[in-house]
């Protein structure tokens, strides 16, 4: 009797390892190439890249608002300021270039030229504007006129001044005649006598006439001044030896004063500074500040 191929060994094959012995040949056969396909050789592989979005940015052509200036201009000229900004802030524009204005307190020739002196705050250096010799022409400026110039602040700075030097004069108002409060020197005293706190708030500051009798000249020597004293009230209190009024003059207005004999009547514009005693002889005396002789 002939075997079946179910048989293994005189052993029946059993039918749950058919399948499984089935697909184990045939995936024997696939690996050993009876699938017939090409490999894939990595170096000559071909990759393919997602294609890039490029989003361009559109350019702008919107034009300026014609209604907002654009600034395209550059300041290559000098400061310009007046001499009592200058005074409190020489050390920002120190070797600077700078135009100047202010109100003239005195004007004298040297021999290198001209110099100008400038009215600044009370406890600020003055300006002293500093005109090479020939560089001023026409009439020459006096108490009170508005000057204005260019030219360079030095770097040597004193107390006493701020100078501005090789100037250019810019413009030249004439002073005008200030006629200030007139009074004479017995009534401005009396006021300070009776209160001098009241007296001081009214007149601080303030440009007085004063017309009086000289009661004498002190000359302190050299550049010092000349101080001129006027007779003042006679004084309420006894403890007060006495009233008066007092001017320092400098430069060429020294010279004058020093003619003046005790006794003339004269008429002294100046600003009221202040109202101090002495102690050594108790005398109380209403000081003026940029004085100037009035005959």
């Amino acid at each position: 009797m002939t075997r079946s191929n179910h048989f293994i060994n005189d052993r029946p094959l059993k039918p749950r390892y058919t399948l499984p012995l089935v697909l184990g040949i045939v995936g024997v056969l696939f690996l050993t190439g009876c699938g017939g396909g090409e490999r894939l050789d990595p170096s000559t592989a071909s990759v393919t890249t997602p294609a890039t979005t490029t989003t361009s940015t559109p350019t702008s052509t919107t034009k300026p608002n014609p209604t907002q200036p654009v600034n395209t201009t550059t300041s290559t000229d000098s400061a310009t300021l007046t001499a009592a900004t200058l005074a409190k802030k020489f050390l920002t524009y120190s070797g600077k270039a700078v135009t100047v204005e202010g109100v003239v307190e005195s004007a004298v020739e040297v021999s290198r030229g001209t110099n100008v002196l400038l009215d600044t705050s009370p406890g600020f250096p003055r300006v002293r504007l500093l005109f090479p010799k020939g560089r001023w022409t026409g009439e020459k400026p006096t108490a009170g006129a508005i000057v204005s110039a260019k030219g360079t602040v030095t770097k040597a700075v004193t107390a006493t001044f701020v100078d501005v030097s090789d100037c250019t004069l810019v413009t030249h108002t004439p002073a005008k005649p200030d006629e200030g409060i007139a009074v004479t020197a017995e009534e401005i005293t009396t006021a300070f006598d009776k209160d001098a706190k009241a007296a001081e708030a009214e007149y601080r500051d303030k440009t007085l006439r004063v017309t009086g009798k000289v009661l004498r000249v002190s000359d302190a020597g050299g550049t010092a001044g000349a101080v001129v004293f006027l007779k003042g009230a006679t004084p309420t209190d006894k403890k007060k030896n006495s009233l008066r009024v007092s001017a320092v003059f400098t430069g060429a207005a020294k010279d004058e004063t020093l003619k003046l004999k005790s006794g003339d009547t004269v008429t002294i514009t100046g600003r009221m500074h202040s109202f101090n005693v002495e102690i050594v002889n108790n005398d109380w005396t209403l000081l003026l500040d940029r004085p100037k002789l009035v005959k």
